[in-house]
């Protein structure tokens, strides 16, 4: 059973949120009037808003390492850094030439953070230095959607228009060490295995979910989801449970399923 703890209305989008890491009552919110708003669930209300983006807010990330700190990037193509205890912009960090679709920190070293844009590039960030991005990645033809990082080597995992997933090695950026082509149109998410350094699973537009295994010798598709009836938006694993993963999608449902059952629960 779902029950509603709480709900605030926007008269906005309201296109991404993030809990904090260290406050179990503070979410923050991306507003497509390029506002950023943290919520207090135990006051049932907006504590503080952060406006500085020009347009749509695409995506926001807490910092696993420092909670205070938070990521937003939007339609203006600039990753914004925030303190919420201090109220205020820490950085603005300009570099790409398009809208920035996500910007997510990397899980194992606090001052760095990664970005995807229409640009066709995903970017390397250190907070300490917000001049220029550390690296730069080229390799898609057609924008990137998204990204993510592996936990366990120093791998980015990106997900483009042009139908693939690319898998690029940071210490040698010349070629991408795997491109995994399956999907029919648009890889809409990519996710990183936080269980397991060799699996990845991506969200599409051609309404699929597909389990990667990279350290297969032939067959790297794993397991391929095709319950949706509309673009799927979002995915994530189970943090509790490697097997276990969730999906959703523009039909209005939510799948969780274990890649051992033929058919997924909804």
């Amino acid at each position: 059973r779902v029950a509603c703890a709480a709900s605030f209305d926007e008269p906005n989008a309201v296109f991404d949120c993030a809990w904090s890491e260290v406050a179990p009552n503070l979410i923050m919110i991306a507003l497509g009037d390029g506002n950023v708003k943290l919520i207090d669930t135990n006051l049932k209300a907006i504590v503080h808003g952060f406006k500085d983006h020009q347009g749509e807010v695409y995506s926001v990330d807490a910092s696993h390492q420092t909670p205070n700190l938070y990521l937003s990037s939007g339609f203006d193509g600039m990753v914004k850094l925030w303190d919420v205890e201090a109220r205020g912009l820490v950085n603005t960090f300009a570099g790409h030439v398009g809208c920035v679709y996500s910007a997510l920190w990397h899980p194992n070293t606090k001052e760095v953070f990664g970005s995807c844009s229409a640009d066709s590039t995903a970017r390397i960030w250190d907070i300490r230095d917000p001049r220029r991005e550390m690296i730069s990645i080229k390799g898609h033809f057609g924008e990137i959607l998204s990204m993510d990082f592996n936990k366990y080597k120093d791998l980015v995992a990106t997900g483009s228009i042009d139908k693939s997933i690319k898998l690029w090695d940071l210490r040698n950026l010349a070629v991408p060490a795997l491109t995994l082509n399956g999907h029919k149109y648009a890889v809409r998410r990519v996710k990183c295995s936080p269980h397991e350094e060799n699996i990845i699973l991506s969200g599409s537009y051609d309404m699929s979910v597909i389990v990667w295994d990279t350290a297969a010798e032939v067959q790297k598709l794993a397991v391929r989801h095709s319950q949706h009836t509309e673009f799927v938006l979002g995915i994530d694993f189970n943090l509790f449970n490697k097997r276990q993963i969730a999906s959703t999608s523009w039909d209005g449902r939510v799948y969780v399923w274990n890649w051992d059952l033929p058919q997924p629960k909804v």
